[in-house]
């Protein structure tokens, strides 16, 4: 005997619609679950970016100490340069000091010896580019390339508020001031 067990196509249709569902739901699942997983990968926790943070305080540490260094080392060195450049004027003033001491010894000889050793001293600085300012009685005082160190009355109406003396000079360098010019204007 045969048993035929017939549905009818509404019974099917939503068969069909269930399942369809159920895979849906499924799909829908999986989709969040792959979609939870990523996001996990893409967030760090708190922990990472601590991490983080102390290795980049770590990397900035090491970068600011090390350029320290390098600034430190740059300076030393070069002082060492112009320290070099110095030390055989130094080796004349002594060698100039022991010629004083001898009875024996001309004062225009001496003289001559100590302007060489100026002259000598004076090339070394312009080697290093320091230059002295050229300033005359009667230039305009400029605050930022001279020192007043005091006021003097002046007869001479031009000479007011101008430079009447230059005490010290002053000295520049890559037009940077190095020291002021010491000056004395007229009132």
């Amino acid at each position: 005997m045969q048993v035929t067990i017939s549905t009818t196509h509404a019974e099917d249709e939503e068969k069909n619609i269930s399942s369809s569902n159920e895979n849906e739901v499924k799909a829908k699942e999986n989709t969040e679950e792959t979609i939870s997983q990523e996001h996990q990968k893409e967030e760090p926790t708190q922990v990472d970016w601590y991490d983080k943070y102390i290795r980049l305080y770590a990397d900035f540490e090491n970068f600011r100490k090390r350029t320290n260094q390098e600034r430190v080392s740059f300076m030393t060195s070069a002082n060492e340069e112009i320290l070099r450049d110095v030390l055989p004027i130094l080796d004349d003033f002594e060698r100039s000091i022991q010629a004083f001491e001898q009875k024996n010894t001309n004062v225009s000889t001496m003289k001559s010896g100590i302007q060489l050793i100026y002259d000598k001293l004076k090339h070394i600085l312009l080697q290093h580019n320091l230059t002295p300012m050229q300033i005359q009685s009667g230039d305009e005082f400029n605050a930022e390339l001279h020192e007043a160190i005091t006021q003097t009355p002046t007869s001479d109406a031009k000479l007011k508020g101008k430079i009447i003396d230059v005490i010290n000079t002053g000295y520049m360098r890559n037009d940077k001031v190095v020291r002021f010019a010491k000056v004395i204007i007229g009132q």
